[in-house]
């Protein structure tokens, strides 16, 4: 179901459901919410918004050309070599294939970066990687338990995983886009919420 605002006097698609696709969560309070649509702000709860790219800083809410954008690659550098974030601990996805001329189709549990030679797929299948692709990405900002928190996903199988920042934050990067600085104010709340808890147990 869309889920619709105003925006400068003109009415606008912010996402479907729970997922603003066409909102980042610091432009929420720009929009002003229709009546029987979700309000971005009063109801942020469970809602995921759009991860804000620095190549997509400026556009307005809901004038983005595709509902979904590439994500931020999860990485970390270790003796001049890019470490991918791992997402072998997490659910396998599934990934098909189709061949156009038998019409066969096929599908495969996604890897997420696993050695292939690790699965059980029986005598008949086998698998490689010809070009190995990073898979982790940071795809979406989600209101959880009243923090922000980061949603990662495979971007082969598209599966995903809420997650904490403390646990991707080396892989974050921090060159010359500086995705750490943009997302601080987020892990520093973690931080601070994490600590009342642990003195509420004390």
């Amino acid at each position: 179901m869309g889920e619709y605002a105003k925006y400068k006097n003109q009415e606008i698609k912010i996402g479907t459901c729970e997922t603003m696709y066409y909102l980042r969560y610091e432009d929420r309070h720009k929009v002003k919410a229709l009546k029987g649509n979700v309000d971005p702000v009063r109801e942020a709860e469970g809602l995921r918004f759009r991860v804000p790219l620095f190549s997509e800083d400026g556009i307005e809410p809901g004038h983005y050309t595709s509902h979904v954008n590439d994500g931020i690659r999860l990485y970390k550098m270790f003796e001049g070599k890019p470490i991918d974030y791992d997402l072998t601990d997490g659910d396998p996805g599934r990934i098909c294939f189709r061949d156009e001329t038998s019409g066969l189709q096929v599908s495969v549990p996604c890897l997420h970066g696993y050695a292939t030679g690790k699965q059980e797929l029986g005598s008949t299948i086998r698998l490689g990687f010809n070009g190995y692709k990073s898979p982790a990405i940071l795809k979406y900002l989600k209101v959880h338990g009243g923090l922000v928190v980061p949603v990662v996903s495979c971007k082969h199988c598209d599966k995903e995983w809420r997650t904490t920042w403390g646990a991707i934050w080396d892989y974050i990067p921090s060159g010359f886009e500086d995705y750490k600085s943009r997302f601080h104010e987020y892990y520093k709340t973690e931080l601070e919420a994490e600590k009342a808890k642990l003195l509420e147990t004390a």
